[in-house]
């Protein structure tokens, strides 16, 4: 084999193991796309599950706290971060310190396969 038919060869398996890397790279980030998206709809149901139950708490049991936890699906474990405040309904956004009549519940979902985590929020009154 002279060096002509060498360098042909060379420049072959380099443009071979070019397309196999690509195509390599290709389904992996298509895998990970998909795994993303079905951790990212598993964080909205458990967020969205945790927040429906803490809404349909009695007014009066619903106690002002922040708490954390971890939640194990077929998906994978999620973190679950949970915070009920009072808020006055002027400004629902802001916390205080003292007794009102409605209360805000935040749920935050985080997960390994989440970019950030998934909040949801809702308020509660005492009606």
């Amino acid at each position: 084999m002279n060096t002509g038919q060498m360098l042909l060869v060379l420049g072959a398996v380099m443009l071979l193991s070019t397309i196999a890397l690509s195509v390599n790279r290709a389904v992996l980030d298509s895998d990970r796309s998909a795994l993303r998206a079905q951790a990212g709809m598993m964080a909205v149901a458990v967020a969205q599950g945790r927040l429906e139950e803490l809404a349909a708490t009695d007014f009066d049991s619903l106690t002002v706290e922040a708490r954390a936890d971890s939640i194990v699906t077929p998906y994978g474990s999620f973190a679950c971060s949970t915070r009920v405040e009072y808020v006055r309904p002027v400004a629902p956004d802001a916390p205080v310190a003292f007794i009102t009549s409605l209360k805000r519940v935040g749920v935050a979902v985080d997960s390994d396969y989440l970019s950030e985590p998934v909040v949801l929020q809702t308020i509660v009154g005492d009606y």
